[in-house]
């Protein structure tokens, strides 16, 4: 609690100090109507989600009582912690950029698909390689006393895998000023997602409910967004696919050869199954990325991506020796 609030202080005096702009008195005025109704479907999406992301707490810590909740908590902030962390700075500069660009559909198409497909590049993978060794990774992170947590992160892992794509059509609503559309299906999409949660605790607990929240994303939620995007445009159900689906395949690849190979023939295990998971993780996705048609793009960009931070990197450490 004390951590969020000195953070909140700490950006609201950085907004203060650096911001051009210094907000006066109110004045006694009407607000647009349509900037209105985008403020107010924004809110209530944000709402709606927040309510529904964090009913699973409730529900374990009411029914299955605190120690399952810690093992679900510990799941869910291993995982979901670093993709929130870096899709909100993107959705900071991804949603003016695209904005601008609204009336032009197809440079919005392809900004849209050039930045996720790098964001998906990077953060997919990983992912996959940390699902394939959930119980080394667990166990190597936390300790043998937190091995419950293992089942319950690959569950959420394997619901993960979407996560990057789907967090980022949020940038396609709200860019198109069509918030309307994302609150309702925001309403329709948390109903179902709230259902998955009663019905998975019900029968498998912390455990059961993780796999119920992977299963309804994978063949009810995802399916349904892509539907509602697909008609709203320009970005189709098929790009979302293209983007999707080619990692997903990447990561039952590695599933497999950490499973049957790595740990059946070779038997590998802690810190050295997840070093070589993640290597066979990436070169597997970055293989079938190649293969794609838009895919030599997506590597071009990121491989400059790469050098851009590495230069960044050395010339600060450079700087720093420097100094000292």
């Amino acid at each position: 609690m004390i951590s969020s609030a000195v953070s909140s202080l700490v950006i609201v005096v950085g907004y203060w100090t650096c911001a051009r702009w210094k907000p006066n008195r109110p004045k006694a005025q009407f607000v647009d109507k349509e900037i209105g109704r985008f403020g107010a479907n924004l809110t209530g999406f944000t709402f709606v989600n927040y309510f529904a992301r964090n009913l699973d707490n409730i529900l374990i810590g009411h029914k299955a009582g605190s120690v399952s909740l810690g093992f679900y908590d510990r799941a869910y902030k291993l995982l979901y912690f670093p993709i929130q962390n870096i899709n909100g700075p993107l959705y900071r500069v991804m949603t003016p950029l695209l904005s601008r660009v609204q009336d032009d559909r197809p440079r919005f198409r392809e900004m849209f698909l050039r930045s996720t497909g790098q964001l998906t590049l990077f953060i997919v993978p990983a992912m996959a390689a940390l699902v394939a060794v959930s119980h080394d990774f667990v166990i190597f992170v936390f300790g043998d006393r937190w091995a419950p947590v293992a089942p319950i992160f690959f569950y959420l892992g394997i619901n993960g895998l979407l996560q990057p794509l789907g967090n980022a059509t949020g940038w396609i609503f709200i860019s198109q000023g069509r918030t309307d559309v994302m609150f309702r299906l925001g309403v329709f999409t948390s109903l179902i997602t709230v259902a998955s949660f009663f019905v998975g605790l019900h029968f498998g607990g912390a455990v059961g409910l993780a796999a119920a929240y992977a299963f309804v994303e994978y063949f009810v939620k995802s399916p349904i967004q892509y539907a509602v995007l697909h008609r709203l445009g320009p970005v189709t159900a098929w790009d979302l696919c293209w983007h999707q689906i080619p990692l997903l395949v990447a990561a039952g690849m590695t599933f497999a050869i950490v499973h049957y190979f790595l740990r059946g023939v070779l038997g590998m295990h802690g810190f050295a199954v997840i070093a070589c998971a993640l290597v066979i993780s990436y070169v597997s996705a970055i293989l079938i990325t190649a293969i794609r048609p838009t895919g030599k793009a997506v590597l071009n960009e990121s491989r400059m991506l790469i050098g851009r931070l590495w230069n960044s990197a050395t010339r600060f450490l450079r700087q720093q020796e420097a100094s000292a």
